[in-house]
């Protein structure tokens, strides 16, 4: 019997709670995704994650008030 797959109800990075299927899937969700797909492409061992960790943006900023 394959056991179903494993879904977290908070992001994994920022500890949010995970509102779609896919985002509980994942474990992160939508903004901290970005992030980690980011550097996804690095070896776990590579220095050069944490060093971009800080400087990669938590949010975008945009002018809704105009």
């Amino acid at each position: 019997m394959p056991t179903p797959p494993r879904e977290f109800p908070q992001c994994l990075d920022c500890h949010r709670w995970l509102k779609n299927l896919a985002a509980r899937r994942r474990g992160y969700g939508p903004v901290c995704w970005k992030r980690h797909a980011a550097l996804e492409h690095l070896p776990p061992d590579d220095p050069r994650r944490l060093q971009a960790l800080p400087t990669l943006p938590l949010f975008e900023v945009t002018d809704e008030a105009s």
